[in-house]
Formats: structure tokens, sequence, C-alpha cells
């Protein structure tokens, strides 16, 4: 992956496993010594034993998760600083990438994020780029395969990366969906004398008391959503934070 030296490399995985923003996906060391035993999303060390047994130990190491955000700018200056390419993306993206998974042994890198109305995205860094590139055969013939190779999936025994991919689309989903629910999450609406109706503070818009009651349960059923979609991804990606992760542009 790395421009610049080893050293370099080695420097920017320890400082930013020590800061909690970079986790050895298949390794041991960022897991719990004690099992959750209500947690059966997050790779444990039973799993990865059990993993091991099945398939040997070719791909222990070979994968880290990177959270970005974008409110840490030392890490962003690291990250293009290591790393050109990502100065470059960082130069031409409308919605920056939150979250990072890098293949050491196939030297990918796969970005994720959420772009306008929290629609999901996700792309191969270099391939994203050469597609980009006005000069290119791809560019030109308008084929933008930005995917990762099927190489890339191979050692994820546990699926992690699509499993977050997938999560990370509901979560936007979720999240955009109740941003635009009518009403305000947290507030009772007013009952008018005039009409019988119940209203909200940001909507001209009354509603009956069956209508407020539907309403109020859309709001549960969506924020347990993505209550449980932002858990998952804080499983791979602890320093992950909601309004980050929301892009605010509908």
């Amino acid at each position: 992956m790395f421009s610049n030296t080893k050293e370099d490399g080695i420097k920017f995985i320890t400082k930013y496993k020590n800061l909690g923003y970079l986790i050895d996906v298949y390794s041991s060391e960022w897991m719990p010594a004690e099992i959750n035993k209500n947690d059966n999303y997050t790779l444990n060390r039973r799993d990865l034993n059990r993993l091991e047994n099945e398939y040997g130990n070719e791909f222990k190491g070979h994968l880290l998760a990177l959270y970005l955000g974008d409110e840490d700018e030392a890490l962003l200056n690291d990250l293009q600083n290591l790393y050109p390419p990502f100065r470059k993306l960082f130069e031409i993206s409308h919605h920056l990438p939150d979250l990072v998974f890098i293949n050491l042994i196939t030297k990918e890198i796969l970005c994720a994020g959420l772009g306008r109305k929290n629609n999901s995205f996700s792309f191969e860094l270099h391939r994203y780029l050469q597609a980009k590139n006005p000069n290119t055969e791809e560019s030109l013939n308008f084929k933008f395969d930005t995917d990762p190779s099927p190489e890339f999936f191979r050692l994820d025994h546990d699926d992690i990366v699509s499993s977050t991919l997938d999560t990370l689309e509901e979560f936007g989903t979720a999240y955009y969906q109740i941003l635009c629910l009518q009403g305000i999450e947290d507030m009772d609406p007013i009952r008018s004398k005039r009409d019988g109706l119940y209203y909200y503070d940001n909507s001209s818009d009354g509603l009956t008391k069956e209508e407020v009651t539907e309403l109020k349960s859309e709001y549960e059923r969506l924020r347990r959503n993505i209550d449980t979609e932002f858990h998952c991804i804080r499983s791979y990606f602890p320093k992950a934070i909601y309004y980050e992760l929301s892009t605010g542009n509908f």
C-alpha cells in the first residue's frame, strides 16, 4: 500500500492503532479477553480460533480497517502524506469515504461512505482514480469498474467487508428516512382547538391522534434500526460517530 518507506507505514499503523482509528481485523490484539455472549456480530477470539482451525493462518493479519471520518485533521494529513493517492482522492471527491479496508496481500484499498441522501458508495481506490483520469482507456470508453478484485475477498472468511458494506447501506437508508419523517422525533405535537388535529412546530399539516401514534411508532422503528446498524459498524470502526457518517446533503 505505502508509497513511502516501510518504516513510515509501520509508524502510521502503530500510531492509529493506539489511537483506536485502525484495527488489524483478523487479529486478537483488539478483541476483549472476555467474549460478549450478546454480541453475535463482532468477531471474537473464539471465532478467530475456529477460522484458523478451518482455514489455516494465511488470513491472519491481511486486513486493516481504518476509520477516517472528517474531524481529525491530523489523521487525514498523515494519510495523504503517507500515501499520495489519498491526496488525489480528497481533491476530486464531493463525499470523502469514512470507512477504509486495506488488503495487505492484494495491495487494494476499499473505500466506503455515504453520499447524497445518505446513499452508500464504495470503490477500490486505485481503480477509482484510474476511472476518474480523463486520459485512461476506462474513462474514454465509460467503463467505470471500480470494485476490488475477487481476490480482495478471498481471505475474508467471516465476510466482514461485505457485511459492513451492507450495514452501512442500511444505516444510511434508515437515517435518511427518519430525517424525512413529518414532525420532530423527541417532541409531542400540540392539539389545535380549531380543528382538533395535532400539529408539530415544523409542519403546517395536521395529524389525527391515530396518525401521531403511527408516526411515533415509525420513529421508534427507524431509531432501533439506526442504533443496531451503527453498533455493527462500530464493531470494526470503534471511532465512528453518528453525524460524521451522515452527510446532511439531502
